[in-house]
């Protein structure tokens, strides 16, 4: 009776143990890997959004899904891979950079988390990679975008209410650098608009066109995220305060603050279409 065959690890992509390996073809594989041809995770959806959109209830409506997993916040770009001493010269050898390297962990990574969650497709929420999104589609040229909007001057009152910002003008000026990178990421031909707004009024209705993005079947459970274990609500991981916690989606309610915004706040609402009454 023969010995029983060793099979390669399904997440790391080796060859089996003992096999006879053609060092050519080996070598090209292993570059293949650092390629997007090579990624285990070939079209991962990200929500890219400001701080204070509502990302982490879409997250969380999206993770209750059957066939969609939202972990809570990746933070891919504080990932970094560093390369030093004689690796440099290997790594050069094997036509391959350190961004090929940090883009083979981010793969990794997400890859890892998807199949352990026992679902087919990853939405990832990280309001910071609206500020790398080229980097994501360098790693994943076939990477979704869920453009999260909410109205600009509802974002500031609420950075100023949360204790984000002390100084309106601090507030100001964050929202005013990320909007930016967010109508760059929105020019992306496979993305998808999103309002907070109107997530909350009509969740249904947003979440069916976004299942149909997705690719999946729309599932009216999935409204109902408290019945649903999403990890720990903590700082760091996304939101984490009683609203979110309370397993609903809230009656939309606005942030109040005795302050003065400036026109530029105004003006980007304007620019997103949001009206004096924050409509659409």
């Amino acid at each position: 009776m023969g010995k029983p065959v060793r099979r390669p690890d399904p997440l790391v992509n080796s060859p089996i143990r003992g096999a006879a390996v053609d060092p050519v073809r080996s070598r090209r594989d292993a570059h293949s890997a650092a390629t997007p041809a090579g990624r285990f995770v070939q079209s991962p959806t990200f929500i890219l959004s400001l701080m204070r959109s509502g990302s982490t209830l879409l997250r969380c409506i999206l993770d209750s899904h059957s066939k969609i997993y939202s972990p809570h916040e990746l933070h891919l770009g504080s990932i970094e891979v560093e390369v030093v001493g004689g690796a440099q010269l290997s790594i050069g050898r094997l036509d391959m950079t350190q961004h090929d390297l940090k883009f083979i962990l981010w793969d990794q990574l997400v890859y890892r988390q998807l199949v352990a969650s026992g679902k087919k497709f990853i939405v990832e929420k990280t309001p910071a990679n609206t500020l790398i999104h080229e980097q994501i589609l360098s790693c994943w040229p076939d990477a979704r975008f869920i453009i999260l909007y909410r109205n600009p001057i509802d974002i500031c009152l609420s950075f100023v209410n949360s204790g984000i910002f002390t100084e309106v003008e601090e507030a100001c000026e964050s929202i005013l650098q990320w909007s930016e990178r967010l109508e760059a990421a929105a020019l992306h031909p496979d993305s998808i608009e999103v309002r907070y707004e109107r997530l909350i009024e009509t969740p249904d209705i947003v979440c069916r066109d976004l299942c149909r993005f997705i690719g999946v079947d729309y599932e009216p459970t999935m409204l109902d995220y408290g019945n649903y274990d999403h990890g720990a609500y903590e700082p760091g991981l996304g939101d984490w305060r009683d609203k979110i916690r309370s397993g609903c989606i809230q009656v939309l309610s606005t942030d109040s603050a005795s302050c003065e915004l400036p026109g530029s706040i105004v003006e980007l609402g304007e620019r997103w279409g949001y009206g004096e009454n924050g409509e659409r």
